[in-house]
């Protein structure tokens, strides 16, 4: 029997084909060594501390594996911009067609529906984020079948932050790029090209 209780002892272990026996004990060792993961479980793919740049960029997707990312971030940009986001196919970043449908609204009581057709980003991932002491914008994104090249490619975010006036909102919606390719790549960036300083996470949600 091996340390891990596997029978038969030391068996070759690969991403979806673990086979053996665990006790308690080995999950709970297993776990705390980051090496026990089920279906629905986080897996940490990359992490990126942007400091004075122009893109954010995250391109190894390891869309062949997940077929649910998730992005986590907390973004600031050096001049009062908008930082939205676009995905790549085929070795180049979209920056036409994609389609949203989102609700904003502001902590004065403000609120409105965002939405467009045939756009030049899939969202928006920080409205007119202001340049001032603390100000940001952080959330997160849902990124659906991306590497399926037979469907459409799907996200759902959520994000708070300061805009460049000094006022706190929030921004919540879905979107979608409506043609049906493999999406190996997502990038932030500003409207206006500012830079963006900050952390971002992606994370591929284990479904087998």
């Amino acid at each position: 029997m091996s340390e891990y209780g596997y029978i038969p002892e030391a068996p070759t272990q690969s991403w979806g084909d673990n086979k053996g026996i665990f006790t308690p004990t080995d999950i709970y060792n297993l776990d705390l060594a980051g090496k026990f993961s089920t279906v629905g479980s986080l897996e940490l793919i990359e992490t990126l501390n942007p400091s004075g740049v122009t893109q954010v960029k995250f391109e190894d997707m390891q869309e062949n594996k997940y077929n649910v990312h998730l992005i986590t971030y907390s973004l600031t940009s050096a001049s009062d911009d908008t930082i939205i986001t676009r995905l790549r196919t085929g070795g180049s970043y979209v920056s036409t067609g994609y389609e949203f449908a989102s609700q904003w609204g502001s902590a004065s009581g403000t609120f409105s529906e965002v939405y467009g057709t045939g756009q030049a980003w899939l969202s928006r991932a920080g409205d007119a984020t202001g340049s001032g002491s603390n100000e940001r914008s952080a959330g997160f994104i849902y990124c659906y079948d991306l590497g399926d090249s037979t469907k459409y490619s799907f996200i759902t975010f959520q994000h708070s932050g300061t805009n460049n006036s000094g006022g706190q909102l929030m921004h919540f919606g879905s979107a979608v790029y409506p043609t049906a390719n493999i999406v190996d790549g997502f990038m932030f960036f500003g409207y206006y090209s500012a830079n963006i300083t900050g952390t971002a996470s992606l994370y591929g949600i284990r479904y087998k």
